[in-house]
């Protein structure tokens, strides 16, 4: 069986294998965005996004609340025979 030889990853710019990452903005973004970068010359070579978990909890919250409503508004149509 034969498998691929793993190599290290470089920088495409300057050669180097040495990696950071660091956050920027992205104007009307819902998502954090990080480039990956190299360390030695700054050279841009991927970037991530990441959710904002507070945010998500925020509309999940409110989505509960109206599930909660409905629920209200359903039991009271069905006490009334409406429903």
């Amino acid at each position: 069986m034969h498998f691929p030889i793993l190599t290290m990853p470089t920088c495409p710019k300057c050669g180097k294998g040495n990696f950071g990452i660091k956050e920027f903005q992205v104007q009307d973004a819902n998502f954090r965005h990080y480039a990956i970068m190299c360390t030695s010359c700054g050279c841009v070579v991927g970037t991530e996004t990441m959710q904002d978990d507070e945010r998500i909890n925020q509309i999940m919250a409110k989505l509960n609340g109206l599930e909660i409503e409905l629920n209200n508004i359903k039991s009271s149509l069905m006490r009334h025979g409406i429903y």
